[in-house]
């Protein structure tokens, strides 16, 4: 049975850097498997909202914006809580300024873990 995979990725104004990583993301084999949640820690620049226009199309992309910045591990909480929801089999929680190259990744995570 195929894993499931939740990516979770914490915004924050940088939305060339966090639209590069979510394309990346997207571009993945079995990226089906995936589902990538984008929380927006108050971006004052109304980047979390472009980004949710953006990904609007996107069945496995959620963008979630913060009413007030939480910091790092609690907006990252808030991404691995809404992940919850789908029962993935592996949480993987990456900065925005990551951009994924090797189309294998999610692959290569599932046969890691059997180790």
């Amino acid at each position: 049975m195929k894993k499931k995979f939740a990516f979770i990725v914490l915004h924050f104004q940088a939305i060339k850097d966090t639209v590069d990583c979510i394309e990346s993301l997207l571009k993945l084999d079995r990226n089906d498997d995936a589902k990538i949640i984008v929380v927006d820690n108050n971006s004052p620049n109304d980047s979390g909202s472009k980004l949710v226009k953006k990904f609007a199309n996107y069945q496995n992309v959620e963008v979630i914006i913060n009413k007030i910045n939480l910091g790092y591990a609690k907006g990252n909480n808030v991404g691995i809580r809404r992940a919850k929801i789908f029962s993935p089999d592996y949480f993987i929680v990456i900065n925005n300024d990551t951009v994924i190259k090797q189309k294998s990744f999610l692959s290569i995570i599932e046969e890691s873990s059997k180790d």
